[in-house]
């Protein structure tokens, strides 16, 4: 896993980016140098593609980005190993079948929600098909979350085509915006996609549906970034509910945890 290291050489401190691998038998370390100023996300994110292409010339992969907390180089291997179970299972069906299994997907999402809601109120299933149709259009252009499809999104659950929210609700969305751009491809995409889910419920920007939304927007990340779509059975939804509060108290740890179990299940 590569790491931002700081050193500090007669009272200045310079920064790093090391990745440290075992190379014949032996460990072995690559860095990057950054300079003697913390380093912005655009500069951690060059860095990380120099680092990559030094550690390949030793036949090692960089797993894991630098700003990434909880996923280890171990669990990003498992995460993968799994990713890569699914690609090929869905390869071998046929169109219809892996449209059945999706059709089935999204079942298994909506009915488990009202056992999810934490008091909130649920979309009528109407409703939860157009905003599900929504989503398949703009996953297959292969587009990140933006703002107007937040609000697109909310308004299908609302059965409303253009649902009028607050001036304090757009500012929060475009809060969120702001961070997505900044750390989408600087993070492994399940901590990713975890801290996006607990943001969202953090911040509220929807009066209604806010856990609905924050569940859809979690695996439209984890879906354009190649994995797959996630259900949550009732069974969970006191380990669901535990990772919601530890979330609240900006402790992304353990949603991360709880969504790379559900992942890799």
């Amino acid at each position: 896993m590569s790491y931002l290291c700081k050193r500090i050489v007669k009272q200045k401190k310079y920064y790093y980016l090391e990745e440290a691998f075992h190379y014949k038998d032996k460990l072995t370390k690559e860095s990057v140098y950054l300079g003697s100023l913390s380093p912005s996300n655009d500069e951690l994110f060059l860095a990380e593609e120099m680092l990559k292409r030094k550690c390949l010339a030793k036949e090692h992969v960089v797993l894991v980005p630098p700003l990434t907390e909880f996923i280890k180089n171990r669990t990003a291997s498992i995460i993968e190993i799994s990713k890569n179970a699914r690609a090929k299972k869905l390869a071998k069906l046929s169109g219809k079948r892996k449209k059945d299994l999706k059709k089935k997907e999204r079942e298994l999402f909506f009915k488990p929600l009202t056992k999810l809601r934490l008091n909130e109120e649920i979309p009528t299933l109407k409703n939860f098909q157009s905003c599900f149709r929504y989503y398949d259009l703009e996953l297959k252009k292969n587009e990140p979350i933006t703002e107007t499809k937040i609000h697109k999104m909310y308004s299908l659950l609302n059965g409303n085509t253009n649902a009028q929210i607050s001036e304090e609700s757009k500012n929060i969305l475009h809060a969120l915006s702001v961070w997505y751009k900044e750390k989408d491809d600087l993070i492994h995409p399940v901590e990713f996609a975890a801290k996006f889910h607990s943001k969202f419920l953090n911040l509220k920007p929807f009066e209604k549906y806010g856990t609905t939304l924050a569940l859809l927007l979690m695996n439209y990340i984890l879906e354009q970034k190649g994995f797959g779509f996630v259900n949550i059975s009732s069974k969970r939804k006191s380990a669901y509910e535990k990772a919601i509060v530890a979330g609240a108290k900006e402790d992304f740890n353990l949603f991360t945890k709880f969504l790379i179990k559900e992942v890799i299940k």
